[in-house]
C-alpha cells in the first residue's frame, strides 16, 4: 500500500465506514423481506429525505407490469441505474477472474456520480408523494 502513514489511516476509517455502512443496509434489507414486505428507502426512513435509487423498486415492477408511466413517475433513472449497476459488476467481475485489482475504473465512477447527481436533484425537485 502505497501513501504516508494518515493517508492510510484515512483510507482505512473510511473503508471501515463504508463496510459498515453496507452491513447496515443489507440488515435493514434483511429484516424487511424477512416479513415479506419490501423494504422502504433506508435515506427516507431515517432522514425523511429520498436518495437517488428511492422508488427503483417500484418502478422496475412497474415496468414489469408494463406500466410505463408509472414506473417513470416512480423514478425516471431506474434503467440508467440498473444499466450501471450491471456495467460495474461486469467489470469488477472481469477484474477479479483476471487477478487484477477489483476496483471500479474512473469512468464509471464518473458516470455513477452523473447518474446519481441527476437522479437525485430530480427526487428533491419531486413532490413527496413521488417519493
Amino acid at each position: 500500500m502505497t501513501g504516508s502513514r494518515p493517508e492510510r489511516a484515512v483510507r482505512c476509517v473510511l473503508r471501515s465506514t463504508v463496510i459498515a455502512m453496507l452491513f447496515v443496509y443489507l440488515f435493514w434489507n434483511a429484516v424487511w423481506l424477512s416479513v415479506g414486505r419490501l423494504p422502504p428507502s433506508l435515506a427516507l426512513a431515517l432522514l425523511g429525505l429520498p436518495s437517488p435509487t428511492t422508488g427503483c423498486t417500484r418502478s422496475i415492477g412497474c415496468m414489469f407490469a408494463g406500466e410505463w408511466s408509472s414506473a417513470l413517475l416512480l423514478n425516471p433513472f431506474t434503467l440508467p441505474i440498473v444499466a450501471l449497476m450491471m456495467t460495474s459488476v461486469f467489470c469488477l467481475a472481469v477484474n477479479a477472474l483476471r487477478r487484477r485489482r477489483v476496483v471500479l475504473q474512473a469512468y464509471l465512477g464518473w458516470a455513477w456520480l452523473a447518474v446519481l447527481s441527476a437522479a437525485w436533484a430530480y427526487k428533491l425537485a419531486s413532490p413527496p408523494e413521488c417519493w
